[in-house]
């Protein structure tokens, strides 16, 4: 068995539900009903992939069912929702208390980190990867608060110049990102590019590039491994200039997961996933699938390199879309 798995299938084991028969009954629930018609669902890049993948396993089994997937941002999302246009956003930040008063409800299906990243093939890359850079380096260069190069960062007579690569789009990962550097979203300055997409191609494309992506963009699908022409940048997060084995967790989608689980990466960086809606749904398409993709869903998760959602927290959502509209 392969180490990911391996580690995947203990992650399971260790976030099991609270109450693993009501879990089942649920997953059994979501595809028992005869389901029809259309759900179209909008948003988040961050989520696309994994909803891409969630989308076709369950018209799978709901052949009547047709479900269209739009990745265009959080915000595109959320506009999308409000006016009609689709029937689910898939949001990579949380509600706002003003989006929450105007009735917009949302439900955690996932969790994604957000990480630096550098071109494979940076002069300065094995340098960097051995002793990474601090919370107050990122700040620094996302902020462009002098014209660095990479020898400035590894304290070498490297004189190329920092390329900084930012997101263009309204885009969760920019918040988290912007928070984490404790700096304004405002304040983030770089060369704008459109999604995770664009921001990763940039960087492969430029090996004095620098950026940030949702981990789930870094990785390989198939061996969750890093992308080919991408490194992940390592955080030193408790700054001795040097990636202490607690903080060497990189190699791979599951083993940076598994370190966000364990605490030992930044948890300002690792958020919730959402799907949002125009208040607790009514909709059995809609009913179905939620509870669909916090059940059977979490595996296929799993599978693609996402985190999974913990039983206690699906088991309150799964009461709540059962329990009679008020």
């Amino acid at each position: 068995m392969k180490p990911y798995l391996i580690i995947s299938a203990l992650m399971i084991l260790v976030f099991a539900s609270c109450n693993p028969s009501k879990e089942k009954a649920g997953s059994n629930q979501a595809t028992s009903k005869e389901l029809k018609g259309e759900l179209k669902i909008s948003g988040a890049y961050a989520l696309a992939p994994l909803m891409n993948l969630w989308a076709e396993k369950f018209m799978s089994l709901n052949p009547g069912l047709k479900i269209e997937i739009n990745a265009n941002g959080t915000g595109a999302g959320i506009t999308d929702l409000t006016s009609g246009n689709s029937n689910l956003a898939m949001v990579s930040m949380n509600l706002t208390p003003e989006q929450e008063d105007n009735g917009l409800w949302q439900v955690a299906v996932s969790r994604e980190a957000v990480i630096p990243i550098i071109n494979r093939e940076n002069p300065s890359a094995n340098e960097l990867i051995k002793k990474g850079v601090t919370r107050k380096e990122l700040a620094d260069i996302f902020s462009a608060k002098s014209n660095l190069t990479w020898g400035t960062l590894t304290g070498s007579n490297d004189k190329s110049p920092v390329n900084v690569y930012i997101r263009s789009d309204k885009s969760g990962a920019a918040g988290v990102w912007a928070d984490y550097l404790e700096i304004s979203l405002s304040k983030l300055k770089g060369i704008g590019m459109e999604g995770d997409t664009g921001l990763v191609k940039a960087i492969v494309m430029d090996k004095n590039g620098i950026g940030f992506c949702n981990a789930h963009f870094a990785f390989d699908p198939t061996s969750l491994k890093q992308l080919n022409g991408i490194c992940v940048l390592p955080i030193d997060i408790n700054g001795n200039k040097t990636i202490d084995n607690k903080e060497n967790n990189y190699e791979t989608a599951v083993k940076l997961h598994h370190a966000a689980y364990l605490g030992t990466f930044p948890s300002h960086l690792c958020r919730d996933l959402n799907l949002v809606c125009r208040g607790k749904p009514t909709d059995p398409n809609c009913i179905e699938f939620i509870k669909w993709v916090l059940t059977e869903g979490q595996i296929t998760a799993l599978q693609a390199g996402y985190c999974e959602i913990r039983g206690c927290d699906k088991d309150e959502v799964i009461n709540a879309l059962e329990a009679p509209q008020e």
